[in-house]
Parts: C-alpha cells; structure tokens; sequence
C-alpha cells in the first residue's frame, strides 16, 4: 500500500477544504494518509506527495523532498499553475490514475546556488538585483571560469528550464522545453541593448561576482522568490546543477504543450475563425 504525504497551503481556505475532503476520500480507499502544511521544515516519509496549493507552495514543498527522491503531484488552487497541472474538479480521477500508478514522472533539474558558504536549491530560478529595485547594479558572470561579460543593469535571472516561463519569461526570456539539460541566464533591463539571454548547458558552472561599484549597495539574491540573502560587495554566488531532481507526477492525457496553449492563452488560428464567423 502507498503511503501518501498531503501538504497544503495553510492560509488558502480552499486547500484546508480540499484537505479534508481528499483525506476521507483517500482513507475510504484504504490508503495510509498523512498531512503537514507547506511550513512544515520536516516532511513525513511518503511513497508520493501531494502538494494542495499554487506553483508556490509546490516549489516550497519540491525543494524539501527532492533529496529523498520523493515524486510530487500537484493539485492546482492557485492562478496560473505550471507546476500544479491538475485541477480540483479532476483531481478524483488523477489520483485513481495515481493510486493504480497509471502516471508519469518527470524529472527536472534542480539549481544548487552557493553564497557564504552556504547552499540552497532553486526549482525555478534565482535573482540577483538591487534590493530596492530602485538603481542600476554592475555583475561579473563567469561561465566555467571563463569571463561571459559584465552586466550593468536591473539585475540577473539564472532560470532552469522550469523557471523559463517564470520571471525570466517575463523578463523577455525564451520558453525552454522543461526535458533540456540547460540554463537560462536573463538580464533584466540591461543597458546595453546587444546583452540578451543566453542558454548555456547545465554540466556549467555560473559564477556571479558582485564588483565594488557606487550602486552595488543593496544588492540581494532571491531563490524562487522565497528565500531572500544580502549580497556584499565583493562577494561571489555559485551556481550549477544540483545532484537531486524534481520528480514531477504529471497527468498522462497532458502534453508540456497543451499546459503551455491553456496556460499562456495560446490561441490555434482554427480557434480564432471559429470565434469569427
């Protein structure tokens, strides 16, 4: 029998909802059971885990139990949902799938970011700016200890393929298939127009000084916008890919395609004429 671990976002009502109504659903399946919200620092040992909640609290919950190898599905009660892709009024009918291990699992990989001597996993991303996003910062990028350039601008993203349609997309970066080994480094507001996004493959590693410069003062390093670290200067960040992965339970009747057109309102040109005629 699976042991199944929910993690819900305590402070939407409609995940504590969900909760209780999966709870008696999965126990009248005689399924073993157990629940912690996404603040949890410690998680319980599960077979699968499911995540009630946005693409936040799945990010918060995927960092915690990636090093056990754990898979996470997400149920979506939140806005956009990349990460979260299944549904509440579909949510009975996935995990039937699930139960009978009808579905699939993808693995993303993980940024390990290094600063001060101490390391953090990223799912999506993590950014380098101006803590008051206020002045303009001046970045050294180093790619395998090699000089890339330096970055006088808003700040830096450096994404994994999960994160592309995060900030860095709207940041004017590309959408990466979430199966590519690869980086995304994007600028944000360079001012200097020919500086765009570069992909760059994930055996890299991406080093980020931070120079003395008049406006590098406030300079702070945010993982997936939940983990938040002063920068100084003259300090360094560290990045490459982490040794544990994200394992993704995704729905088996829903292509990374399919997620992008609803997701993101992609419109097919035979939609568009029947909505005209």
């Amino acid at each position: 029998m699976k042991k199944i671990l929910l993690v819900y976002n305590s402070k939407k009502r409609e995940a504590v909802n969900t909760l209780k109504l999966l709870q008696t659903w999965l126990k009248d399946k005689k399924v073993s059971v157990s629940s912690v919200t996404s603040d949890s620092k410690t998680l319980p040992k599960a077979d699968i885990c499911i995540a009630l909640g946005g693409d936040g609290t799945i990010i918060r919950v995927a960092k915690k139990i990636a090093p056990y190898g754990v898979p996470v599905m997400g149920i979506n009660l939140g806005s956009l949902g990349f990460l979260a892709e299944t549904d509440p009024q579909e949510m009975r009918e996935a995990l039937e799938k699930v139960l009978k291990g009808d579905y699939k699992i993808e693995k993303r990989l993980l940024l390990e970011v290094e600063v001060k001597g101490k390391k953090y996993i990223a799912v999506n991303d993590c950014t380098v700016r101006e803590a008051l996003a206020s002045r303009i910062v001046l970045l050294k990028v180093n790619v395998d200890n090699v000089p890339l350039t330096e970055y006088l601008g808003d700040g830096l993203i450096i994404s994994t393929p999960t994160g592309s349609t995060a900030y860095s997309l709207a940041a004017g970066g590309p959408i990466v298939n979430p199966k590519l080994p690869v980086f995304i480094i994007t600028p944000i507001c360079p001012h200097t127009l020919s500086q765009r996004p570069i992909i760059l493959s994930s055996a890299s590693k991406i080093t980020v000084e931070v120079p003395a410069y008049k406006s590098n003062k406030n300079i702070n390093l945010s993982i997936d916008g939940q983990e938040n670290i002063k920068i100084s200067s003259g300090q360094s960040i560290t990045i490459k890919k982490s040794k544990y992965e994200m394992k993704l339970i995704t729905h088996p009747d829903k292509s990374y395609f399919n997620i992008l057109r609803s997701k993101l309102n992609w419109g097919l040109l035979s939609d568009v004429r029947r909505t005209h005629r």
